[in-house]
């Protein structure tokens, strides 16, 4: 094994800048191995396969290198350093917010290699001959020989890829310039930029040494291509191939600066880009807000001097706009975006089915700021619109089918509210429905599939069912679709939400890993796709790391989350990570801080009534052992809750548990009797799923007391890994 040491570093340098010498003077099949061992200049100390005479021998350069094709690999890197001291001005790498930057950092740095090796052309050609070299005792060897181990550091790295006959010396360049282009669409994990980098540098080197005098240029494009098509699109998705045209047609158009209209659509095509793929949401924010004002400058809203069409142009450009803004997680930007929508729509903006687009927009924003009644006045006001303009639709053609598509978004944006805002049967029911009906259908399109999929999951977690809202989920993980784009918001909510259902099950640990090996957690995440999910992410984390017993990094994760969620303390999201931070702080040995918490949560008034009970049962975790039940109480007299959500539920089984404790065994039946019997509900399923833990808990009071049940002995928890 070679040394990790220091040392072990000066040697592998000493030897390559001692082949490089006598490379460059020397043709490689003229060059010896004693040659090179004598021009090797560094002290090592006495055992350092010196001679009696004082020289080093071939020997001890074979026992440090293993091969000559790492001898030859070495050689170029040192005359890549020297090359680097020499030239000065290198391109700095960034982070890159477009495609168009992207390649043009990359050509940047590749410019600076190809460069290199028309400087170095005679040592480069004699690399090109040492880096296939196999010797005879390698050969005898055979492929049951070790592979040697190298240091961990640059230069070990270089080593490693010449014994495998490839080049590595450039790696260390190229790979914060590849970093900072990938993350113009994709989150790349470190690994994968190392295998980017090698992959390019071994790329480059036998590119030049195929055409050593070709022009620099298109040689740079050429490979900026290949590294585009094979790494960037395998990395972050093929949608990034509509997104490079996009861009190319949006800088074309703007070029010329002649036609503004012409300028707009081209960014609308990018923005739809963006929102199809499901990521860089604040880019398409950003790119939102400049075609809505654009359209609004063209038309002269709100006293517009145009025509309907460029009034639908701008709505389309609020509605888009407002969805990426919802989408990145800024609500309070959302409503504004989707209320201006709304008003160009209804001042005759195109036909009816415009305005019941912004009417459902505007709609699922309110819903996700707490505002459920508004939210649904709307949203049903917008499902009557879009149905009526689905009864009117000829039978064939397809107008038909696209009227029929926006009323099952409608639908699916009223059974989202519904679990919101905690009615989880009536939920439950519209979503079993939509799933069906598309199923039912020969081909319904993929993403609305996956996303009713996703909502199926959705209201079966919320009704307390985490075993078979997992099965759902992984239906959506699984779905081509949501693999489209690998850093993207719907596999990110897909983990999410698997992690949420493992935190149901009982089984904290499994979503804390279950967030650790994906996406969401991400500061490239929070900055360019979601800062609202990623704050939700950290949520999660945080509570489940907690629950798990790492309180101290759970008040870290909770705390970042905090910080990372844009908005007011009323937004929903905020008001449920201060909750979760209240119980870590209590479960941290603070409960003067988990008090305090919870209490800035009640005393708002705009809390909705799930925050609100899910504080209150909090409130009661702080004092188990008190008399006062008033926090659970109030919880069961909360107006709009569906009687058999999970949070009653809990408050249910939380009360009796006092109460048989107090002796109070009659009230404690009372309060149990949903859970006495294993009928269906309306929505065709039990009160809760088997693996609940909450109905252990209420079948174990019930057992206590000697109350009958139907549900007999529940099998043992299914397994979430």
């Amino acid at each position: 094994m070679v040394s990790t040491s220091r040392a072990g570093d000066e040697r592998l340098a000493a030897l390559g800048a001692a082949a490089a010498g006598v490379l460059r003077t020397t043709d490689y099949h003229l060059a010896r191995t004693e040659d090179i061992a004598a021009a090797v200049s560094v002290d090592t100390g006495d055992q350092d396969g010196r001679s009696r005479r004082g020289r080093r021998s071939a020997v001890w350069v074979y026992s440090e290198v293993k091969s000559r094709r790492v001898l030859v690999a070495l050689a170029l890197y040192h005359a890549w350093l020297e090359y680097q001291e020499r030239s000065g001005g290198h391109p700095v790498a960034a982070r890159c917010e477009t495609l168009h930057e992207a390649r043009a950092q990359v050509s940047a740095a590749l410019t600076e290699v190809v460069r290199f090796h028309r400087v170095e052309a005679r040592l480069v050609e004699r690399v090109g001959f040492g880096i296939g070299d196999i010797s005879t005792a390698e050969k005898r060897r055979g492929t049951n020989a070790g592979v040697p181990v190298w240091p961990d550091t640059v230069i070990g790295a270089v080593a490693e890829e010449g014994y495998a006959m490839r080049i590595g010396a450039f790696t260390a360049f190229l790979a914060p310039f590849l970093r900072g282009a990938l993350e113009s669409v994709a989150g790349p994990t470190a690994d994968e930029v190392e295998r980017c980098a090698r992959s390019l540098s071994n790329l480059v080197f036998r590119a030049c040494l195929a055409d050593p005098d070709g022009p620099i240029d298109r040689t740079v494009e050429a490979l900026t291509a290949f590294w585009f098509e094979r790494d960037l699109v395998r990395l972050a998705g093929t949608w990034t191939l509509d997104l490079d045209g996009a861009e190319r047609n949006l800088a074309a158009t703007a070029r010329r600066r002649t036609d503004p209209r012409a300028e707009g659509y081209a960014r609308a095509a990018l923005i739809r880009v963006l929102l199809e793929a499901g990521t860089l949401h604040r880019r398409g924010a950003a790119e939102g807000e400049v075609l809505t004002a654009s359209f609004t400058e063209l038309t002269g809203w709100p006293r517009p001097r145009a025509d309907a069409a460029d009034l639908a142009a701008l709505c389309d450009a609020a509605s888009r706009w407002a969805l990426s803004l919802r989408r990145f997680g800024d609500l309070a930007a959302a409503r504004t975006a989707d209320e201006l929508s709304l008003r160009v729509a209804d001042d005759g903006a195109g036909d009816a089915s415009i305005a019941a687009r912004a009417r459902s927009n505007l709609g699922e924003t309110l819903s996700m700021a707490g505002a459920d009644a508004a939210a649904l006045d709307l949203l049903r006001t917008a499902r009557g619109e879009r149905a009526a303009l689905l009864a009117a639709a000829p039978e064939d053609g397809g107008e038909r089918e696209r009227a029929w598509r926006r009323l099952r978004l409608t639908e699916q944006m009223i059974a989202a509210a519904h679990i919101r805002a905690g009615r989880v049967t009536e939920a439950l029911r519209s979503a079993d429905e939509i799933l069906a009906d598309l199923r039912s259908r020969p081909a319904p399109p993929p993403g609305m599939l996956a996303g009713a999929r996703l909502l199926h999951a959705e209201a079966l977690l919320a009704a307390g069912h985490p075993a078979v809202a997992r099965e759902s989920a992984l239906a959506v993980y699984q779905d081509p679709h949501t693999l489209k784009a690998r850093s993207g918001l719907r596999l990110a909510t897909v983990i999410l939400l698997m992690a949420r259902i493992a935190r149901a099950a009982g089984r904290p640990e499994t979503a804390v890993r279950l967030l650790a090996d994906g996406p969401v957690l991400t500061a490239w995440f929070a900055e360019r796709v979601s800062a609202r999910t990623g704050a939700d992410a950290r949520r999660v984390l945080g509570a489940a790391l907690a629950e798990s017993g790492d309180t101290a990094r759970g008040l870290e994760e909770l705390t970042a989350a905090k910080t990372m969620l844009p908005g007011s303390a009323g937004d929903p999201l905020a008001v449920l990570i201060q909750v979760e931070l209240a119980g870590a702080l209590a479960a941290h040995g603070d409960p003067g801080g988990a008090r305090a918490a919870i209490d800035a949560v009640l005393a708002q008034d705009d809390v909705p009534a799930t925050l609100n009970a899910k504080a209150l049962l909090a409130r009661n975790r702080l004092a188990p052992d008190e008399p006062d039940d008033s926090a659970l109480r109030a919880a069961l007299a909360l107006p709009g809750l569906d009687p058999v959500h999970p949070l009653l539920l809990t408050a249910r089984v939380d009360l009796a548990e006092r109460l048989v404790g107090r002796g109070d065994l009659h009230a404690a039946m009372e309060l149990l009797e949903p859970f006495a019997g294993a009928r269906p509900l309306e929505h065709g399923r039990a009160l809760l799923g088997v693996d609940h833990p909450l109905l252990r808990r209420a079948i174990a009071v019930l057992d206590r007391i000697g109350v009958a049940h139907g549900w007999g002995p529940l099998p043992a928890p299914l397994a979430l890994d």
